[in-house]
């Protein structure tokens, strides 16, 4: 299955001279969903927030490559779900493991992968 999404990333800008704080930038993506699964509760934990246990394929660009491990969330199904795990080991393509629903902060998003 495909993949076309924004990524945020949390980096450190100087918003005031000598004051630095953290900024989500949106990067759009294209890649492959490799893995798509769904992570069943029982018991008390039935109502608990949703977790899907996706792994994405994308190719690095230099941003991602130099930023990997300040990524916070993905976009995919129309929801922003938390970065978990960034597997580089296979550069450049990069794995990506979604978790839970994002619920930070998020930025200027740009224009989807999708839409190019």
């Amino acid at each position: 299955m495909k993949f076309a999404g924004n990524i945020g990333f949390e980096v450190y800008k100087e918003t005031k001279p000598g004051v630095w704080e953290p900024v989500i930038e949106e990067k759009p993506y294209k890649g492959t969903l490799e893995q798509e699964l769904r992570r069943l509760y029982s018991g008390e934990d039935r109502n608990k927030d949703i977790n899907i246990d996706n792994r994405i394929k994308i190719v690095a660009d230099p941003y991602a490559n130099l930023n990997y491990s300040t990524m916070k969330f993905a976009e995919h199904m129309g929801v922003l779900w938390e970065v978990k795990t960034v597997d580089v080991r296979e550069y450049p393509h990069m794995y990506i493991y979604l978790g839970g629903v994002y619920n930070g902060p998020r930025g200027k998003a740009p224009e989807t992968a999708g839409d190019a």
